[in-house]
């Protein structure tokens, strides 16, 4: 766990960088407050049931942290994203992770969290593996200024 704990944090803070970069934010400066940030780690059971059409498996919501690294242990959807009022199922494809923007890193439009849900599947088995990344406790979060502008600025 511990080793996968560090392999999920690296892949975070080169995520960071590479999103700084393309706001055409310094990524070191930003990345500072995320490198000995906190982090959680969730494995979640959800178990087939046989009235899945009644029950959800975690109420919808968005993620107050920085990134939500998630990783579908077996191939059974149940990861939805809301899109203009509809709820879209996540497709899970082996060997990949999910990423999930999460409120404090929205960015003038670029880049948004997103309100998602888990929904239970009727005959099989749901698993996964979930990595939350958040900045460290002395953190300052609030508008970067590099990408603040003034009303009327394009």
């Amino acid at each position: 766990m511990d080793e996968y704990s560090l392999q999920m944090h690296e892949v975070c803070m080169t995520l960071f960088k590479l999103m700084w970069a393309n706001l055409g934010v310094d990524p070191e400066k930003l990345c500072s407050i995320y490198q000995d940030g906190t982090q959680g780690i969730r494995m979640n059971y959800y178990p087939p049931c046989q009235q899945a059409d009644k029950v959800i498996g975690q109420t919808s919501h968005s993620d107050a942290i920085g990134l939500t690294l998630l990783v579908q242990v077996n191939d059974v959807q149940g990861l939805q994203i809301k899109k203009t009022n509809t709820w879209v199922p996540i497709k899970p494809i082996p060997g990949e992770i999910i990423i999930n923007i999460g409120d404090i890193m929205e960015s003038n439009g670029e880049y948004r969290s997103i309100e998602h849900r888990a929904v239970v599947d009727f005959h099989k088995e749901r698993l996964p593996i979930t990595a939350f990344h958040g900045t460290n406790f002395t953190a300052k979060v609030g508008p970067v200024a590099d990408l603040v502008k003034e009303i009327g600025e394009q």
